[in-house]
């Protein structure tokens, strides 16, 4: 299948955040890299709807059953070959406790888990699970069969609006956090965000291309703002500054795909990355640990090190398991041929 070299890119933005969030070393890099996650969210929701939203148009049905095949292929092997060495490290460790159920149910976002990056995840999980159903139930409910999802930007709207709220509630509550920050009910804004535009670019495409021929980058960049001078544990960002930087990578997604991408060697670099995003963001966390030293400046003699092992580990098992895998799904769980000739769905 071809890919979006855009959204790519985009990818790559996004785990190379996450990256040196994770490095936990004081400077930019750790400040701002918490947004990455957001940015996935985004990107998420906007190329899985895109899947089902397509997939309504060429077929006028949604085969929930083959889809979460689908997702099982591209989801768990590589998940579960992490899993494996967590559990065999951490025996061998003498450290392996029954937070281990956390990571394999995939409850990370409400029960602490062994791998702490893992909580974005289950709230992506638990995404993939509720957003098919949400649109089977409005492809019955629909009477006008050619657009039966045009609620989709009012529940977003709703949602967002909700989750604001509850994120407001739950702070004002005493919750700590990363109890207010990591949940799928508090964080699913950033992916039905994403839901929306998939929404406009499949059903609504002359808005979508009108509305992306506008200066929005400039509007993503304002929303984007208070990320680099605010802590994400502060009341601030824990609250409207988490609704500002997803409706700020909403905007930047909406600009960038609208554009031509230019074919320098940096977007080609960075698109690379953004291919191998997934095993990268599950192998970093493996990486990081092996990493962790009080002496500050080993911390920064390190860091190119720390980069090009996440990359590389990450690139590997992606060749090892995940690659492998999703050769297996299109061999025995295709997606449709008239899907398949879509060129920017890559997931």
């Amino acid at each position: 299948m071809n890919r979006s070299v855009t959204l790519d890119i985009l990818r790559g933005v996004a785990i190379l955040l996450v990256v040196g969030r994770h490095y936990e070393y004081p400077g930019l890099a750790y400040r701002i890299g918490w947004c990455g996650v957001d940015l996935f969210f985004v990107l998420s929701g906007f190329l899985i709807s895109g899947l089902l939203f397509k997939e309504y148009r060429c077929s006028g049905s949604l085969d929930l059953k083959r889809f979460w095949i689908r997702r099982g292929f591209k989801i768990y092997p590589a998940f579960y070959a992490l899993m494996v060495f967590v559990v065999v490290d951490y025996v061998a460790l003498g450290k392996l406790t029954r937070h281990i159920f956390s990571d394999l149910f995939f409850l990370q976002d409400y029960i602490p888990p062994i791998a702490e990056h893992g909580w974005s995840l289950g709230v992506e999980e638990k995404f993939y699970l509720v957003l098919p159903i949400l649109l089977l139930i409005l492809v019955r409910l629909g009477k006008n069969k050619s657009d039966p999802f045009k609620l989709i930007p009012y529940l977003f709207i709703a949602i967002f609006a909700g989750c604001l709220a509850l994120r407001a509630h739950a702070l004002l509550s005493g919750r700590l956090w990363y109890e207010i920050a990591q949940p799928a009910h508090l964080r699913m804004d950033g992916l039905f965000a994403g839901v929306t535009l998939g929404y406009y670019q499949e059903f609504r495409p002359d808005v979508f291309r009108r509305a992306g021929t506008l200066p929005l980058w400039i509007l993503g960049l304002i929303l984007l703002l208070p990320v680099p001078f605010f802590n994400l544990n502060t009341p601030m960002m824990l609250t409207l500054g988490l609704s500002t930087t997803l409706l700020g990578f909403a905007t930047l997604l909406l600009w960038s795909v609208n554009q031509a991408c230019p074919n320098w060697l940096l977007f080609s670099l960075i698109a690379w990355v953004g291919r191998y995003s997934y095993s990268i963001y599950l192998w970093n966390w493996v990486i990081r640990s092996k990493f962790r030293d009080p002496d500050s400046t080993w911390l920064v003699l390190s860091l190119p090190i720390y980069i090009a092992l996440s990359i590389g580990v990450g690139w590997l098992m992606a060749y090892l398991v995940e690659t492998p895998f999703l050769g297996l799904r299109e061999k025995y769980f295709p997606a449709s041929s008239r899907v398949l000739r879509a060129p920017i769905r890559s997931e």
